[in-house]
């Protein structure tokens, strides 16, 4: 099985984004992986 070392999440600040990041939270937490959350402003 693969190791998940690093997870990256975009985020919008959209409901469903934040959702994400919070998955993303609970899988790096599992894994005991880095979590790296991105926001892009234009």
């Amino acid at each position: 099985m693969t190791r998940i070392l690093n997870i990256l999440v975009p985020v919008d600040f959209t409901k469903s984004s934040l959702y994400a990041a919070r998955y993303a939270a609970s899988l790096a937490t599992t894994h005991n992986a880095r979590l790296y959350v991105l926001h892009v402003k234009e």
